[in-house]
């Protein structure tokens, strides 16, 4: 397999004379059954990120974007960022996505960096090292690809494994993850990976579960060159078809790297 077919991420290109820049929505960055493939949402909540710290030359600190439609195989997704305040320190950005006419994501974050000796975080959970896990998907039930593009290893919690699962419920999940390719993770390979955090409603709930993307959200604590992130997803409440969940990323020496949330639709299953 080609090192392109291990690219998780969106290649931008700048159009000439605007701010903009632009990417193809290539079928390896689709998810999804054959039939109804589209755009991952981590890959274009990533490629927002991109776009914008492009846009500022500086670090993301926070972004969050809400999802407004869907991008499919072979579709032209046009970034648009724009300075909306520019500080001593740190700047904050807008962003508006769009697929032809129509509206695709809508971003915003603030981009800079401080100088400060002051630090503090949360410890990572008391779960399986990346040696004493055995490996393992988290993600054979939302889609192949991303299977292809990074290997996992659970650490704790359940994933189903056949039609009609059931689970104790009110579990959460752990698992390491790290890219197929080799290459270290970054600010918006982070992005990616917390778009998974679906994957912890089975445990959550006791089912076969997972949940359509309505916004994604990622605070950056640290910066990270790791091959390799442990990641806690809580699942914080489902109410009224509409979950919301709370996603920890760690290095593997224990230091916190991002805190990220999403809310989703609830969608139920009943086999595989």
């Amino acid at each position: 397999m080609s090192a392109d077919a291990l690219a998780p991420l969106a290649e931008l290109e700048a159009i000439a004379g605007t701010a903009d820049f632009g990417f193809d929505a290539a079928d390896r960055l689709c998810v999804g059954v054959p039939a109804r493939r589209f755009l991952h949402g981590g890959v274009a909540f990533a490629a927002c990120i991109e776009a914008m710290e492009r846009a500022t030359a500086l670090p993301a600190i926070q972004v969050s974007a809400q999802f407004l439609s869907v991008g499919r195989p072979g579709d032209r997704v046009l970034l648009a960022p724009r300075i909306s305040v520019k500080g001593k320190t740190v700047n904050q950005c807008v962003l508006q996505a769009t697929i032809g006419k129509e509206a695709f994501v809508a971003a915003q974050g603030s981009f800079g960096h401080r100088a400060s000796e002051i630090a503090h975080a949360i410890h990572p959970p008391s779960v399986r090292s990346w040696d004493d896990s055995i490996p393992h998907s988290v993600v054979y039930l939302l889609s192949t690809r991303i299977e292809r593009l990074f290997e996992f290893r659970l650490a704790a919690g359940e994933v189903p494994d056949r039609s009609g699962w059931v689970g104790p419920g009110g579990q959460n999940i752990a698992f390491w993850i790290k890219p197929r390719n080799g290459k270290p993770l970054d600010r918006m390979l982070l992005a990616v990976i917390a778009d998974l955090a679906p994957i912890a409603l089975h445990g959550a709930l006791g089912r076969l579960a997972s949940g359509n993307s309505l916004d994604n959200a990622i605070r950056f604590v640290a910066p990270t060159d790791a091959g390799r992130v442990l990641v806690r997803v809580v699942v914080d409440g489902v109410r009224g078809g509409f979950a919301h969940l709370a996603a920890h990323l760690f290095a593997p020496d224990g230091q916190l790297l991002a805190v990220a949330s999403q809310s989703v639709i609830l969608r139920l299953w009943d086999k595989l």
